[in-house]
């Protein structure tokens, strides 16, 4: 049994660290200026929506507009974005029709208010760096029609949002190494660039919209479909990176993966599937092998060497994307990440299998 399992941890291991290594390579900045829009679907965010369009109106490359998209908010969201909006003539509030609600909807609202192909879609909940649209538009072409980019977590203070930090990281550095060496399984609608008549395409194509959420990543299969897997690219470069808050409790952060989690109903393509399979038995064995550590006549040298494996493989992980996103590393987070997200990780998997209503900002989700 142990060798068994120290083998599926040692070529998890190994995989992760030549896919690594593999990545590399410096990422030359890219710049384009082309003309483009920045939509933004909002709900609720009356606590950042400003921070968020302060952040865009700084880029150095400026948009034609910045749209944002009000799903029908209960909160101050609304007479924020006016007052913005009031001052500065980039800035353009709409409110979806009372028959339309969702993100989907919201982004095609904003959508038919502009007049570039170019469109960079964010959250308004997420701060942007200064070069992040002249970036994001560099990586954009006939090829790669959908370009996604990193999302990492700011206000990291507190054991509980550095663990927040690393476990976000890590889905998101993963979902990078296997975009570049295999193609894309995810992508953010926090940070896309695309063409305004593709996600018009898709929507008329009705791919996902039965479901509550997910539409970045139905977009994504629907652009693979239609211009083949490798046009839908992740811009690895820091100036890329976007940031958001973390969550304020375990339990609306459990609700935000098990939302996450319930689109993959959905899904297409079988490689997220597979690569969760694989995540999973080898978190399987490592604590299998963690096990036997406490078992009698066995060979502890090949226990420590397969735990140390993994350990160390996803410590580099974190840490090589730390850098390249130039971000600050938390030891705290990354230590404690491989101990608890197995069963975290377990958890919204069942869950997400029986739950059939999910609660995301005072609306239920299908």
């Amino acid at each position: 049994m142990l060798t068994i399992v120290s083998i599926i941890v040692f070529i998890y291991a190994i995989l992760l660290i030549v896919s690594i290594i593999a990545s590399l390579k410096k990422n030359h900045r890219l710049s384009r200026n082309h003309r483009y829009s920045v939509v933004i679907a909002a709900r609720n965010e009356e606590n950042s929506i400003h921070e968020c369009l302060q952040s865009i109106m700084a880029q150095t490359f400026q948009p034609d507009a910045i749209v944002v998209a009000d799903d029908h908010s209960i909160d101050s969201t609304a007479n924020i974005v006016r007052e913005i909006a009031a001052k500065n003539n980039l800035v353009k509030y709409i409110s979806l029709a009372d028959n339309k609600a969702g993100k989907r909807m919201a982004i095609c609202a904003a959508l038919k208010q502009v007049e570039s192909e170019i469109v960079i879609a964010t959250d308004a909940d997420c701060i942007v760096g200064k070069h992040w649209a002249e970036t994001m538009i560099g990586a954009l072409n006939e090829k790669n029609r959908l370009i996604t980019g990193p999302v990492v977590l700011h206000r990291r203070m507190g054991l509980f949002n550095q663990i927040q930090f690393a476990e976000l990281l890590f889905l998101v550095a993963g979902g990078a190494l296997v975009a570049k060496f295999i193609k894309a399984i995810q992508v953010s609608g926090a940070n896309m660039c695309f063409y305004r008549h593709d996600y018009q395409l898709f929507v008329e194509s009705g791919h996902g919209s039965k479901y509550g959420s997910g539409d970045d990543v139905f977009f994504m299969e629907f652009s693979q479909f239609r211009y083949g897997k490798q046009s839908v690219q992740f811009c690895n470069n820091a100036q890329a990176v976007i940031s958001t808050a973390p969550t304020s409790s375990v339990k609306i952060w459990f609700a935000q993966r098990l939302r996450w989690a319930s689109k993959s109903k959905g899904y297409k393509s079988f490689l997220p599937f597979g690569i969760g399979a694989f995540l999973l038995i080898a978190n399987i064995s490592f604590w299998i092998a963690f096990a036997c550590l406490f078992c009698e006549n066995i060979e502890l040298w090949i226990a420590w060497l397969s735990l140390s494996a993994k350990i160390l493989s996803e410590i580099l992980l974190l840490s090589v994307f730390t850098s390249k996103w130039k971000q600050k590393f938390n030891w705290a987070g990354v230590i404690l990440l491989p101990i608890f997200y197995f069963f975290f990780m377990v958890g919204v998997a069942v869950f997400s299998l029986f739950s059939k209503r999910k609660t995301w900002k005072s609306r239920t989700i299908e």
